[in-house]
């Protein structure tokens, strides 16, 4: 695997109090494909396509197409995985953004030079 992270913000840990949320943002270069998922749960958001990719992970509120529960109680750590194929992507920028606080967890930039390359980047979150 040859894929060269630059890490710009890397925390591996965010703790999520009740209302508090993380935005995710994908933007690929080139057409995107991999999967948003956690270690007990098959993928929850599959992302192919081209253009920017974002979705929801929370502790409250409503569902839809791209809002998430986080599905552990409280104490409990959780590893969230983003998946991304560099098939058809030589690039990625992935951001994620805890809410309403508006603090940026994780900020990476990735580079393959192999189309056959995979990247799995997880975040530990706990609801507190």
């Amino acid at each position: 695997m040859s894929v060269q992270p630059t890490v710009h913000v890397g925390h591996g840990y965010v703790a999520l109090a009740s209302g508090e949320y993380l935005e995710y943002f994908l933007s690929p270069a080139g057409i995107a494909q991999g999967a948003f998922a956690c270690e007990h749960r098959k993928p929850i958001v599959p992302i192919n396509g081209p253009g920017n990719h974002a979705w929801i992970l929370t502790t409250t509120g409503a569902l839809s197409s791209n809002v998430f529960l986080i599905d552990r109680g409280p104490s409990v750590y959780d590893a969230y995985v983003v998946t991304m194929l560099f098939a058809q992507a030589q690039t990625y920028k992935l951001r994620i953004v805890k809410q309403p606080v508006n603090v940026t967890v994780q900020d990476i930039d990735f580079l393959s030079n192999s189309s056959s390359d995979f990247y799995h980047q997880p975040l530990m979150v706990e609801k507190i």
